[in-house]
């Protein structure tokens, strides 16, 4: 068998599954294959581990194939020439592919991918309400299965469950499926929004000072919250090329040139995931917005590397535009994500009545 590792870039909050390098046995799972309309040549197997493709080949043999592997939790794979979707358990499974790609795989001996084709006819031509219903429903019935901890990271990560019913959801799930790779990534989105709700101390950050206004007017090149102490603060995630983003610029220069002398702070935090350095500090000149601070989200982008004081450690964003509001006091006051008339005219309205205290 032939591996051959490739970079895979994902966002942080994006998990496949997790695989580590064998100890006591070579491998712990058996795929035993048949393509149908291949004699020979080779089929590909491509895995998702540790932010990386994982590609495996073997040969197909009078259109028999074989592929052996470790792994530490079921996880998904991409095999034959489209890349269909199947999961991987521990022990012996069975995969019939057809070299056309006209048709499903069909596997046996694999719990997670029964699981997987279930919820895939549940939530199949679903409006968005019935394919969310459809999805908690699956959950909850099945919590000990590894798809129920892939859809509540998604449920989770877009947003689209109240915290209160999204830890619920959680605790339903057994420990081993909470302790899987996304079960630890719910855990940690979960325990973000937990820092960003209305009514708690805003958590601390660090951040290297970007803005040349306040490099050449302020005492610090690094930004942290305790400096902005007794002043309101407008946290504004944004990107370069995010367009209602930069679409809220006009009205936020009005608030800011309006209640800057009286206190407020707009904190720009940039979250472009591709790091572009040029291309972000073009477009706070190109925009007319040096007078507010800019900060990274993150020092670095690359998973594992997140540091405790960035401020994508303890500030949940998944979509962008969002809008985080803190009183002189450090406590969070607002969190708005996307935009619209209605949207800034509470942000407008919270500042002036957070000004006014």
């Amino acid at each position: 068998m032939k591996t051959k590792i490739l970079l895979f870039c994902l966002t942080l909050s994006c998990l496949f599954g997790f695989a580590k390098t064998p100890l006591k046995q070579d491998y712990n799972y058996i795929l035993h294959g048949h393509i149908i309309g291949q004699k020979d040549g080779i089929v590909v197997l491509q895995k998702w581990v540790n932010y990386k493709s994982v590609i495996d080949t073997v040969k197909v043999r009078k259109g028999n194939f074989t592929f052996k592997g470790y792994i530490n939790e079921p996880i998904s794979a991409g095999i034959g020439n489209n890349h269909e979707t199947i999961w991987l358990n521990k022990g012996v499974m069975h995969v019939t592919i057809n070299a056309n790609g006209k048709s499903k795989p069909i596997v046996k001996g694999s719990k997670t991918h029964d699981e997987y084709q279930l919820l895939e006819s549940l939530t199949a031509n679903k409006r968005r309400e019935e394919y969310t219903k459809a999805k908690k429903q699956f959950i909850k019935s099945h919590p000990d299965s590894y798809i129920s901890a892939l859809s509540l990271y998604a449920l989770t990560a877009n947003d689209e469950l109240s915290l209160d019913e999204n830890m619920a959801i959680f605790n339903n799930l057994q420990k081993n499926i909470q302790n899987s790779s996304y079960g630890k990534e719910i855990k940690t989105i979960l325990d973000k929004k937990k820092k960003n709700r209305i009514g708690v101390q805003a958590p601390e950050f660090e951040a290297k000072e970007q803005s040349k206004y306040w490099q050449a007017n302020g005492s610090k090149d690094t930004l942290r919250l305790q400096d902005l102490k007794g002043k309101v603060i407008l946290m504004d995630f944004w990107a370069y090329y995010c367009g209602p983003c930069v679409g809220t610029f006009p009205k936020l220069k009005e608030i800011y040139n309006k209640y800057h002398t009286k206190g407020l702070e707009i904190v720009a935090v940039n979250f472009d995931f591709r790091n572009n350095i040029s291309e972000w500090k073009n477009a706070i000149i190109r925009h007319g917005i040096e007078n507010w601070h800019h900060v990274n989200v993150a020092e670095e982008f690359t998973p594992n590397r997140i540091k405790n004081s960035d401020i994508y450690a303890n500030y949940h964003v998944q979509a962008i535009p969002r809008k985080i509001l803190i009183d002189k006091n450090g406590i969070i006051q607002g969190n708005w994500v996307a935009t619209n008339e209605e949207i800034e005219k509470e942000v407008e309205a919270k500042i002036e009545e957070l000004i006014n205290q």
